[in-house]
């Protein structure tokens, strides 16, 4: 770096190099989520493998909605609720975020959860399994809704002048 004298040239021009830290805005499209996301099928054959191809169309459905504005989630919002970022890194997930399916309910859950899930340390999304599309796009919206919901209560509530105006109406 003193060789070339980098440093010196980041501080002169740093809106220059910034998209070589933050990486460019890139628009994100249902193709990009669709390659984002890795996912592994059970063998061939087996009822489960039958059932996570149908959640797989259905996943790639609902992204297609979405790049449509058929939906009231967003890329961004799928984004966060997986990973913890609204962005791709500039260079890349590594690993890639995986997307599971739900078979089994949850230690201590009676049965399988209908919405989806996530694991944002490991970037693991765990998708429900439905019988239908509509029911599938509905339950995913409600999960990503109801997250989005918390993320936002939650800033509000970091912010003491917000959590002081709150205090009122409580």
């Amino acid at each position: 770096m003193k060789a070339l004298n980098l440093l010196g040239a980041i501080r002169e021009s740093p809106k220059v190099f910034e998209p070589c830290f933050h990486g460019e805005d890139i628009k994100i499209t249902a193709d990009i989520m669709e390659n984002i996301f890795v996912y592994d099928l059970s063998p061939e054959g087996s009822n489960k493998r039958a059932m996570e191809e149908n959640a797989v169309a259905f996943w790639l459905d609902f992204l297609l909605d979405i790049q449509e504005n058929n939906s009231s989630v967003t890329f961004e919002n799928i984004l966060v609720f997986a990973t913890g970022l609204d962005k791709v890194p500039v260079t890349g997930f590594d690993p890639s975020p995986r997307l599971e399916f739900i078979h089994k309910p949850d230690v201590g859950e009676k049965e399988c959860s209908k919405f989806p899930k996530a694991h944002t340390c490991s970037c693991v999304l765990k998708i429900p399994l439905h019988p239908t599309y509509e029911l599938f796009k509905t339950k995913m919206e409600l999960g990503f809704s109801r997250h989005l919901a918390l993320v936002c209560l939650k800033d509000l509530f970091s912010r003491p002048e917000s959590a002081r105006k709150l205090q009122f109406w409580f």
